[in-house]
């Protein structure tokens, strides 16, 4: 018997059962069924968007980016990408939340779980810092190189503005300083008070330390359901 091939974007119509979510239950089953109609493709069907909200294009050697006011009562979640990134002269990563009287700079609890080089471990955290450490660490096996690109990251924010405490949690992966390897680091962190955060800002840890002109920092909200 032959076999018709089926293509699964927009030519999908009907009733799709699948385990979880939908637009109703089947009389009678207990799983759940999501509607496709006209050119509705399975892409379009996963639960929640990302909205962009603020895109930061570098100019000049600047210490830190901020977006200023960028959190609201609109989403819960935010994401925080770095589309493009360059450092002048290498160096950590740190990140710190707001509002228009004043940053954060003490209280951040926070642990890195990293690998770097040949799978060495790579973990470290503070129970009070003044920033998130983003890298995990001041030594130079947790400093991104200086080249262009040489590091991508998402960083999570959690209900920032809703006057309880607010969880981050981020994902950096980078091009080591000293020895050119590989390096990735996973960390969870909330600063130490309930507050309503508006706003969120990238630092460098030195003087030294400047991004250029070619980093790009874009700010998502995220729509959930």
């Amino acid at each position: 018997m032959a076999l018709t091939r089926l293509p699964m974007v927009n030519a999908v119509s009907g009733t799709l059962a699948v385990a979880n979510g939908g637009t109703g239950v089947a009389s009678g089953t207990t799983g759940q069924f999501l509607k496709f109609t006209g050119s509705t493709t399975l892409a379009s069907a996963a639960a929640g968007s990302w909205v962009l909200l603020d895109t930061q294009t570098v100019s000049g050697t600047p210490t830190s980016i901020e977006p200023g006011a960028i959190f609201s009562a609109t989403y819960d979640d935010y994401v925080v990408v770095i589309a493009r990134y360059n450092n002048v002269s290498g160096g950590g990563l740190h990140f710190q939340l707001g509002t228009s009287s004043a940053y954060t700079t003490s209280g951040y609890r926070w642990n890195g779980s990293g690998v770097g080089g040949a799978g060495s471990s790579l973990v470290t955290g503070s129970a009070s810092a003044s920033e998130i450490d983003l890298l995990g660490g001041t030594s130079s096996s947790y400093h991104v190189n200086s080249s262009q690109d040489c590091l991508s990251g998402v960083i999570w924010i959690h209900n920032p503005f809703n006057s309880a405490r607010t969880s981050v949690h981020a994902e950096m992966a980078w091009e080591n300083a000293s020895d050119v390897d590989a390096h990735i680091n996973n960390v969870g962190a909330h600063p130490n008070t309930d507050t309503s955060y508006d706003r969120w800002k990238l630092i460098c840890p030195s003087t030294s330390q400047t991004f250029e002109a070619s980093t790009i920092i874009e700010t998502y909200g995220v729509v959930n359901g």
